[in-house]
């Protein structure tokens, strides 16, 4: 009966294994708060890019996107690379639109360090040529960067589920 005490005792301890030496390390998942003012800062850009596009105005949207060979732009799998591309096409869409109602909800903000942020939106937008309207509902990603005291995106990747019709 003692040899079945001290084997028993003896598996215990080994299946609990060894104690750890030193404090308990964070868990490596796990980010500090966003600050109060990087989320207020970067939803405002938000609301910037919603309204310049809103109003199909590729001055108002240029205020909001990096205006660097390293911008990325990727809509439904197409990418785009480079301000002067992404102003290209912004601009043909702009001409050729009519009407651009784009509803952004549930923004979330998360920092990335002091200098990067990242924003998603549940969207739906709306935009016409005064014969074909379409309509879309889907996810945005806007990565911003800290430049001086602006916040500028650097990568959007929109997506929506394709239409049933």
């Amino acid at each position: 009966m003692t040899r079945l005490l001290i084997v028993v005792m003896m598996l215990a301890g080994a299946a609990c294994g060894p104690k750890a030496k030193g404090p308990a390390k964070p868990a490596l998942d796990v980010a500090p708060p966003t600050p109060a003012e990087v989320v207020t800062q970067v939803k405002q850009r938000v609301e910037q890019y919603r309204q310049g596009y809103e109003v199909r105005s590729v001055d108002a949207l240029a205020q909001v996107y990096s205006q660097t060979d390293d911008l990325r732009v990727t809509t439904q799998g197409r990418t785009s690379v480079g301000w002067n591309l992404v102003k290209d096409q912004l601009t043909q869409f702009c001409a050729a639109m009519q009407t651009n109602k784009l509803t952004l909800d549930d923004v979330t903000v998360i920092s990335l360090g002091d200098g990067g942020a990242v924003a998603t939106a549940q969207v739906r937008r709306r935009y016409g040529d005064g014969v074909k309207t379409v309509e879309e509902t889907g996810t945005l990603t806007l990565v911003f960067r800290r430049v001086e005291k602006d916040w500028k995106i650097v990568a959007e990747h929109y997506s929506y589920a394709p239409s049933s019709g």
